[in-house]
């Protein structure tokens, strides 16, 4: 059953840090969907790296952003009483599972995205272009991305409807 606290400063303070990453997540998913569909229709094999470059360095915002959306959410779970998958509130335990889908799909992308920056970083270095292999590795990792994201858009969409409260 959930006990309100009353918001202390640390509380103030985690929450906003949870806000914060959840605008730099939200935030990325455009962007990043916007350069990952021109890098595919991109013809220039040069170019088109450079755009998967960008990518994956939005990714990586993205993925600090997550984990501390995922670190100050878990605390506020705690620190607001609320307990995991809690019955009395719908909202909570359906971005609760979604959580943890997301956290699965991150455990699935840690390998992909590896394997695409360390064969894009080696493609750059050498002065080259996409190349088939490159595509092949980033698909994926490019997949799983939409996967998160809309788990992002999910979880953003309970926060603030919150049914059943």
């Amino acid at each position: 059953m959930y006990t309100p606290r009353p918001l202390d400063t640390l509380n103030i303070l985690i929450r906003s840090l949870h806000v914060v990453a959840v605008v730099f997540l939200i935030g990325g998913i455009a962007p990043s969907h916007v350069v990952a569909g021109v890098a595919r229709r991109t013809s220039d094999p040069k170019g088109q790296l450079a755009l998967w470059v960008a990518w994956l360095r939005m990714g990586k915002v993205s993925g600090m952003s997550a984990l501390l959306m995922i670190a100050t959410g878990v605390t506020l779970t705690f620190t607001m009483n609320f307990g995991f998958f809690p019955g009395d509130h719908l909202w909570l335990a359906l971005k609760q599972g979604i959580l943890c889908l997301a956290l699965v799909t991150i455990g699935l992308m840690m390998g992909p995205v590896r394997a695409a920056e360390k064969a894009v970083q080696e493609a750059v270095n050498a002065g080259g272009g996409m190349t088939p292999e490159i595509a092949g590795l980033i698909k994926k990792p490019a997949n799983l991305g939409r996967m998160l994201d809309l788990f992002g858009c999910l979880n953003l969409i309970l926060a603030l409807w919150r049914p059943g409260e």
